[in-house]
């Protein structure tokens, strides 16, 4: 048996692709729509066993649940964070007039879980130049895990079928693209 001319390859890897991208899609699809009917069931994660007729396992779709959405503290405008704590609280100001990074960061974290700018020790004072917003939770993702056993099937299907085998096309002309530094 000849090895395969490049033309022949080519069209192998163009046919290759685009069953794969079409294959892609169909899961991109299914696993949206089993997010979806998850969801509307309320549930948020989910292990389904995927058997063939036969009884064969060939692996598991999970559904696992998004990371979970909260706010976040962070300083948008640090002048005027450190032009506050100056007038306010100056044994929190650093020399390199920067705010105190343990305070800050206690500041932030109070921030995060309560929904606002202040805390603890500034009673109650918005503070300017720190932020709080409301991450948007992540969406959940669906993984598919196939067996050995799987794979070998799929493989076997693939090698009984003609996909690659594609009727005798016209001449392909081989064009060489040379270095592409030289250009």
């Amino acid at each position: 048996m000849n090895a395969p001319t490049l033309p022949e390859l080519a069209r192998q890897a163009m046919v290759g692709s685009t069953f794969a991208g079409a294959v892609k899609d169909a899961e991109t699809a299914a696993k949206r729509q089993i997010a979806e009917q998850a969801a509307a069931a309320g549930m948020k994660t989910l292990s389904l066993t995927v058997t063939g007729d036969d009884g064969t396992e060939y692996g598991l779709v999970v559904l696992n649940k998004g990371r979970a959405g909260g706010n976040v503290a962070e300083v948008t405008d640090p002048e005027a964070l450190l032009a506050w704590v100056k007038a306010n609280m100056p044994e929190r100001v650093k020399v390199v007039e920067s705010v105190d990074p343990a305070w800050l960061e206690r500041v932030l974290a109070y921030a995060k879980a309560n929904g606002t700018t202040g805390c603890a020790d500034t009673e109650g004072a918005v503070l300017p130049g720190v932020t709080v917003t409301e991450k948007p939770a992540g969406a959940p993702t669906v993984s598919v895990r196939p067996t050995p056993a799987a794979r070998e099937r799929a493989a076997a299907v693939l090698a009984g079928t003609d996909l690659l085998a594609l009727p005798a096309a016209p001449a392909v002309e081989l064009v060489d693209q040379g270095d592409a530094e030289a250009a």
